[in-house]
């Protein structure tokens, strides 16, 4: 039997009003058709039927962070979906497993290490390889003007069986911003490390299709893209008190809340004790 109201569910509960999540969606893509392709990172909700909202038309291009989600949003219809970590050497065979079922797998690379590791399986389809950018988080990626770069690029593009799809990067760095003048200086880095690796690779003949990059601040933020073939935010479709902290969006944008129940008053030391911990938040 389905709960009448809040106080029939148990708790704690994840709770998701419907009317923002769907108005969410719908303002990240009207943004992204000002010139753009919408990738959203589904890592945030692992669930098929929210990301079809988040295209105005069924199912469009996804991102994941394992392979396991890609399987799963494979197996529900999602055909064109970029693993957007760089990919480790004990992940290969199962990457490559995937990539003769998935039509459109993407592959994340930072280094050449793990292209010698993939070249040395049999490929019986084509491998399209994104290569990671460092914009400035430093948490991964080749930075624009690392001579690692073209040496990765020209791997890739001499081998018959590697397909370079582009470059991509991750702001993650504008989590530490704390107000929209920030996030905007730090989309500007985003955008600007992606430009500079791309003119170094063509300066030497070397084709870049897709630049791809993506945070929800910076994502939220900025209004338009300066020849950025995709975007991938993924937090945006609920927002949280985080993100409104720092100027990604309002607190109203926020579609996700946690249902507790308050199981102990304690006005000596002016305390509650709910039903959530750490695990629940």
């Amino acid at each position: 039997m389905q709960p009448r109201s809040l106080t029939e569910l148990a708790s704690p509960a994840c709770l998701i009003e419907d009317s923002i999540l769907r108005r969410n969606a719908e303002r990240m893509w009207k943004k992204a058709t000002k010139g753009t392709v919408l990738r959203p990172h589904v890592k945030t909700h692992k669930c098929p039927e929210i990301a079809r909202l988040q295209f105005s038309r069924g199912i469009g291009p996804i991102c994941v962070s394992t392979l396991r989600e890609a399987e799963s949003f494979f197996s529900h219809g999602f055909t064109d979906i970029t693993y957007a970590v760089p990919l480790s050497v004990n992940l290969i065979s199962k990457a490559i497993a995937l990539n003769e079922k998935v039509p459109n797998l993407h592959l994340l690379i930072d280094h050449l290490d793990t292209l010698r590791h993939i070249v040395s399986y049999p490929l019986k389809r084509p491998l399209s390889l994104f290569i990671k950018i460092d914009c400035g988080y430093h948490r991964a990626g080749i930075e624009p003007t690392d001579p690692m770069l073209l040496s990765v690029a020209q791997f890739i593009d001499k081998h018959p069986m590697l397909s370079l799809q582009g470059l991509l990067t991750h702001a993650g760095h504008s989590y530490d911003c704390r107000n929209q003048r920030d996030i905007l200086v730090v989309a500007d880095e985003e955008e600007g490390a992606l430009h500079l690796a791309k003119s170094n690779l063509l300066s030497v003949g070397i084709r870049v299709p897709t630049l791809s990059l993506g945070s929800t601040p910076t994502c939220s933020v900025k209004e338009t893209w300066n020849n950025i073939d995709e975007i991938r935010p993924g937090n945006y479709i609920f927002y949280d008190l985080f993100q409104a902290s720092i100027g990604s969006c309002n607190i109203e944008d926020i579609a996700i809340s946690v249902l507790c129940e308050v199981i102990g008053v304690y006005p000596e030391r002016s305390s509650l004790l709910i039903n959530a911990g750490a695990l629940a938040l």
